[in-house]
């Protein structure tokens, strides 16, 4: 009896014990699904760099005429107060070697950088103020002497006027006056290894894109000292008459194909000049800006006056002695502006 007994239980115990390692096999026989995910990230470079150098005005010029030195002079042109910047006939920001190479413009911007984004740089001159006369008849001419009371007078004439008439085709109300004070900029790539590659300024781009174009403009206003300011909106007025904004856009980017840069903007409005670039990422940023700035002692006449060249010069030598003369307060006249300025700002932004 009691062996029955013991056989009910451990059958009952052999049941349990395969009911429970069915449903533990259970547990181990389901499906399975997993995906693991690991990832990082850093802040893309930007790492571009802004530097400027250099002066463009002084208070004083040394002298260069050689009489002068010899007997102890030392500047031609110096502020009587020892602290406004002054420009006259004669004076620049350039420094020259001794092979009469320009070795500085005087004022230096230096990009550089390699971003991992698309940069858009941007040079913006603003508040801008020229030495300027226009051009009218009847000037005071304070070259020569007063006498018996009376004035003599001059008239102040385009180069165009100046032999009567259009005789290359351009059109005079694109152009306003006299403006000595001569500008020049040069556009430098810089190579890896810092040595410079290809290299522009604006009156090289202007005597190989629009010397033919521009007829009497361009030889009257593009000297070999570049343009000034005033000349600069002179020159945008015709380019946009003309339709040649694209030809001289073209010609630039030509220039620096495949040297970095692309799509060169230049605008200029009555309150700006704003000259833009853009780089693809992880692109060269590297390059360098230069701008100076030249008051020849004598206005050079252009080439088309051969003929009036001494009547050329001594109207512009009255007109330099007219704007020192209104500098000075002998007389005053509104028409004239004998300031020179502006603010340059350089920037380099993200292209979303």
């Amino acid at each position: 009896m009691k062996k029955n007994k013991m056989m009910r239980i451990a059958a009952v115990l052999l049941i349990v014990t395969l009911l429970s390692t069915c449903a533990i096999s259970g547990t181990f026989a389901k499906y399975v699904a997993r995906a693991d995910m690991e990832d990082s990230a850093r802040v893309a470079k930007w790492g571009i760099k802004i530097e400027t150098s250099g002066s463009l005005f002084s208070e004083k010029y040394e002298a260069e005429d050689e009489d002068y030195i010899a007997a102890g002079g030392t500047y031609s042109v110096e502020a009587d107060n020892g602290e406004d910047k002054l420009v006259a006939p004669g004076t620049g920001s350039y420094t020259f070697n001794e092979d009469g190479e320009v070795t500085d413009m005087g004022f230096t911007a230096v990009l550089s950088g390699k971003p991992e984004v698309a940069t858009r740089f941007a040079l913006n001159l603003t508040g801008l103020q020229d030495v300027y006369m226009p051009f009218a008849d009847g000037y005071t001419d304070y070259s020569v002497a007063v006498k018996d009371g009376v004035e003599e007078t001059f008239d102040l004439k385009s180069p165009a006027a100046f032999k009567g008439g259009n005789a290359s085709g351009l059109n005079n109300e694109y152009v306003y006056g006299y403006s000595p004070v001569k500008w020049d900029v040069r556009v430098t790539r810089v190579k890896d290894d810092g040595t410079d590659g290809r290299s522009i300024s604006l009156s090289e781009m202007a005597a190989s894109v629009a010397g033919q174009q521009f007829g009497e403009l361009y030889q009257s206003l593009f000297t070999n000292e570049g343009i000034s300011i005033t000349d600069a909106k002179t020159i945008v007025e015709q380019v946009k008459a003309r339709g040649l904004e694209s030809m001289i856009m073209d010609k630039v980017n030509q220039q620096f194909a495949n040297h970095g840069f692309r799509n060169l903007q230049i605008t200029i409005d009555d309150d700006q000049i704003v000259l833009a670039m853009d780089f693809d990422p992880n692109e060269n940023c590297n390059y360098r800006f230069e701008g100076g700035w030249t008051w020849a002692y004598e206005q050079a006449a252009p080439s088309f006056l051969n003929a009036y060249a001494a009547d050329y010069t001594e109207m512009c030598d009255k007109a330099d002695t007219y704007l020192g003369n209104v500098a000075a307060g002998i007389i005053d006249d509104d028409t004239v502006s004998t300031d020179l300025g502006f603010s340059f700002i350089a920037s380099a932004t993200q292209i979303d």
